[in-house]
């Protein structure tokens, strides 16, 4: 819901709701009522929500989830280093999401060489205790 991403942008930017109405040019009472979901802002107030906490008015409206910043500012440098800390961020999901995706499978694996393991273990006694018995 609208309420729930404005709440959520406010508390993200460790403002209260006067400290947010003031950014926007809005009663703390505006703020609140948007939050509790009693009304929503105009769409000049939405504009500048975009513009000053850098989110995409989808996003607030809950059309688009994906957040989105603005690297238009940065210089070439700076932005190839956003993309390169991004795709690193990219491999670090991946991989995580492959072994969860495995991790039953690995742990049966573990629990059958544990099972080998004894098992061979078991088999070397019984041909110790053979060697015993016909020597």
């Amino acid at each position: 819901m609208v309420s729930d991403q404005i709440k959520k942008l406010r508390i993200d930017n460790k403002l209260t709701q006067a400290e947010f109405g003031k950014k926007l040019g809005v009663s703390r009472t505006s703020v609140n009522a948007w939050e509790m979901g009693v009304s929503v802002p105009s769409l000049p107030i939405f504009i500048e929500l975009s513009k000053l906490f850098k989110v995409s008015v989808d996003y607030m409206l809950e059309l688009d989830n994906d957040l989105k910043i603005s690297i238009g500012h940065l210089n070439k440098r700076e932005r190839q280093m956003i993309l390169d800390m991004l795709k690193q961020f990219d491999k670090f999901h991946k991989t995580r999401d492959f072994v969860r995706k495995y991790e039953s499978e690995m742990e049966k694996l573990s629990f059958d060489a544990e099972l080998l393991t004894l098992f061979l273990e078991d088999d070397e006694k019984t041909e110790e205790e053979n060697d015993e018995l016909f020597n």
